[in-house]
């Protein structure tokens, strides 16, 4: 029996294995023939020399397109590498952005510079218009950017160097333009909605709730978003929460005019120090903060902003305008002694609190003659205040421009402008007799720029996506009140100007790269 059951195996397995390889034959014998149909290019054919082939193509980054005069960043194409929770992320992604904020948790004022500019130094505008505010009182504060991370941008405008004459005089590092979103028909009355959270470490919390549609030539769109974090260091905690509004038209000839608002309030607590006598093990030791744990200090603001866009395809060129004012309030509180020398008397609530108002408008006019030339001019004017109440008139700025742009030949673009600025300024004055309380000084400057380009890919193939750029132009920026040179009580500083070259040497394989001097 045991010799048959053993028979009974083998053959079992005789015929698994010869199902099995008869099987596997027939596709092994149609590949061989195919293969055989298949004539040798070595034997059956001479070989045969293709022409060259240059392919060009946008850089290979998605969302991303780059030039030696310009860099442009499409949100919803491109992505960040760890996500983007905020517009800092965006910018960091690029070479010539570098962070210097306490940190990246949550964005805050100022905590960017651009080719080693800081933000007095370097444009931030929305629609073409430059984010303009005073500043200073403990601090910088001229672009907060807790404030542009909200809003419904559609792509940022990355321009290098102080060689265009379509932003202020300031932008020596460069400029940075957000565009937000234009009003577009949509095929259905239905509204996207979306729903959003997030949590990351340091109990980081990020929710969004957006509702956007049209109903024919009207579009409109809400948002609230909230984010928050315990921070890093002790009693670092923060907590924005905004809310904005949008309402578009759409016109003919491709244009639209949008209106739209936005209210932010930031609650801020100031890092305070963390030591062997009152220590949290919960956080890093701190020894060298400006307050101590029971002071409880906060950094707290309000802001409100509104927003009025215009642009339309005319005989006379693509016309745009844009209006808007915003302000902000911001108060230091902490806790203090009443007298440092004696305890026994108390505490007393110590506060530093600013209002800061800016209003602006801007008109601009691109005509383009040909494929090969182009001019744009424009006008913009902004009015700052400050102080406690927000009604002391720190600034009054007017400006114009022209610039033309002309592509000499296929490999050559030349680019040139002018630009012109009137300043008036009033400086707090304490420390000029007989001059009264305020002091009015006044500046005016004509600025011209120029950016020529050569294009070296049709000199040789290694040269291939490489340029050369020479950029000659004359940068000029009046002192401004508290944020930059003019301190209070003292007398005011004179403008500065220089004219400087600078030139840029553009080589990638994929249209990515670039070295500035």
């Amino acid at each position: 029996m045991k010799d048959q059951r053993r028979l009974y195996r083998k053959t079992e397995l005789i015929i698994l294995a010869i199902t099995a390889f008869l099987t596997w034959l027939p596709p092994v014998v149609k590949a061989t023939e195919s293969q055989k149909a298949i004539p040798s290019p070595t034997s059956a054919t001479s070989a045969q020399h293709l022409q060259d082939m240059l392919v060009t193509a946008e850089s290979l980054t998605l969302g991303l397109e780059q030039s030696p005069s310009r860099t442009i960043i499409k949100i919803e194409d491109f992505d960040v590498v760890g996500g983007s929770s905020n517009f800092e992320d965006l910018l960091k992604s690029q070479a010539i952005f570098d962070f210097r904020g306490q940190t990246d948790l949550m964005p805050d004022s100022d905590t960017m510079t651009m080719r080693g500019f800081s933000s007095g130094r370097f444009v931030a505008a929305i629609d073409g218009l430059t984010i303009q505010k005073t500043g200073g009182r403990k601090g910088k504060h001229i672009v907060d950017y807790s404030l542009l991370s909200t809003l419904p941008i559609d792509r940022i405008e990355i321009t290098a160097g102080p060689h265009s004459a379509l932003y202020d005089s300031k932008a020596i590092g460069g400029s940075v333009n957000l565009v937000t979103k234009a009003p577009a028909r949509r095929d259905t009355f239905k509204p996207d909605f979306k729903l959003s959270a997030g949590y990351g470490s340091y109990e980081k919390q990020d929710y969004l709730l957006s509702l956007d549609g049209a109903v024919d030539f009207v579009t409109y769109g809400i948002s609230l978003q909230k984010t928050s974090t315990d921070g890093f260091l002790r009693h670092s905690e923060t907590d924005i929460e905004t809310c904005t509004g949008n309402l578009g038209f759409v016109l003919p000839h491709d244009g639209y005019l949008s209106l739209s608002a936005s209210r932010s309030n930031i609650d801020r607590e100031v890092p305070v120090n963390n030591f062997v006598d009152d220590y949290d093990n919960d956080y890093p030791r701190v020894d060298g903060a400006g307050f101590d744990p029971w002071q409880n200090p906060t950094w707290d603001k309000e802001a409100w902003s509104y927003r009025l866009n215009y642009f339309q395809n005319l005989s006379v060129g693509r016309v745009s305008a844009g209006v808007y004012r915003s302000k902000e309030d911001r108060d230091r509180a902490y806790l203090d002694w009443v007298n440092a020398q004696d305890h026994a008397q108390g505490l007393k609530h110590s506060s530093f609190y600013t209002e800061w108002i800016q209003e602006g408008a801007r008109l601009q006019d691109e005509y383009r003659w040909n494929d090969r030339h182009s001019t744009t001019v424009g006008i913009e004017l902004a009015r700052l205040y400050d102080g406690s109440d927000g009604d002391d008139k720190r600034v009054n700025k007017k400006g114009s421009y022209l610039q033309h742009q002309w592509r000499i030949a296929e490999a050559l673009e030349l680019r040139l402008g002018l630009r012109y600025e009137d300043i008036k300024i009033w400086v707090s004055n304490s420390g000029i007799p007989n001059r009264g309380s305020w002091i009015r000084r006044e500046w005016n400057q004509l600025v011209p720029k120029s950016y020529l380009t050569w294009k070296l890919d049709g000199l040789a193939p290694s040269l291939r996506d490489t340029s050369l750029s020479l950029g000659i132009s004359k940068i000029w920026h009046a002192p401004m009140p508290t944020a930059n040179t003019i301190p209070r009580a003292s007398r005011p500083a004179p403008g500065w100007s220089r004219n400087t070259a600078w030139v840029t040497i553009w080589c990638s394989t994929d249209g990515s790269g670039g070295m500035s001097c």
